[in-house]
């Protein structure tokens, strides 16, 4: 993360990457880099000295959103009423750090992806989701920070949907009661987005026991158990 004037607050500042390296020529012909590859990545040299080093490192996304949106819709008729609550974010960049532990195999070797296992870089397959699959930790994969991790994190969430029926009040004379609503409510049963994680809406560093917490990082999805799980909820409501 950086601050820097001119930029938005807590950018995200790293290597970009353009590419992989695809053989033994690509290596050469390239920017001098550290621990360059076949099936590694290629930063750019943004500098254009013909080496890739610190001053290569540019400003790579960011994670305030253009603007942040709600939508409520009601609707009823005769004894039905309709519900729905919908809240977004557009705009807004996030550090999928979950790939770190998943799509480098010397990160953490007790679980990985299935876009490391299936879909990483081999001869055969030279435009993959994931590097060279190698039980190896080097600057051109998985020690500095690059643009890898970077996703859109735009979306749009249904947060609830609830269907309810008021009984007329003819059939309440019976029973004496002034008012008897059935409703069934949905938490979260839809979100619209593109990000790969498994919940764009994260929270801010500060909330997780981050090391950035002085940098005022957020935009970063650490893993933390999402905050989209779906309910069902049937209810009566009563009124006498």
């Amino acid at each position: 993360m950086r601050n820097q004037v001119g930029h938005p607050v807590s950018a995200f500042f790293g290597y970009k990457v353009i590419g992989y390296f695809q053989d033994a020529n690509d290596v050469a012909k390239s920017p001098t880099q550290q621990d360059a590859a076949p099936g590694r990545f290629k930063y750019a040299d943004v500098n254009g000295d013909g080496k890739i080093d610190q001053n290569d490192r540019a400003f790579l996304g960011n994670p305030n959103p253009d603007f942040t949106y709600g939508l409520n819709l009601n609707a009823s008729y005769k004894g039905w009423d309709f519900t729905m609550i919908f809240y977004g974010s557009h705009g807004n960049d996030i550090l999928n750090y979950v790939k770190y532990w998943t799509n480098f195999w010397a990160s953490f070797q007790g679980g990985k992806s299935k876009d490391l296992l299936y879909n990483s870089w081999t001869p055969a397959n030279l435009h993959p989701a994931a590097p060279i699959l190698e039980n190896a930790s080097t600057f051109s994969t998985n020690t500095i920070f690059n643009s890898y991790y970077i996703e859109k994190g735009s979306f749009l969430k249904c947060k609830s949907l609830i269907i309810g029926y008021t009984l007329p009040e003819k059939t309440l004379k019976s029973i004496k009661l002034d008012r008897v609503r059935i409703y069934g409510q949905i938490t979260n049963p839809f979100m619209i987005t593109g990000y790969s994680g498994l919940d764009p809406e994260v929270p801010n560093s500060q909330n997780v026991g981050s090391s950035l917490q002085s940098n005022g990082a957020y935009g970063i999805d650490y893993g933390i158990y999402p905050s989209n799980q779906r309910n069902f909820i049937v209810g009566v409501s009563l009124g006498f």
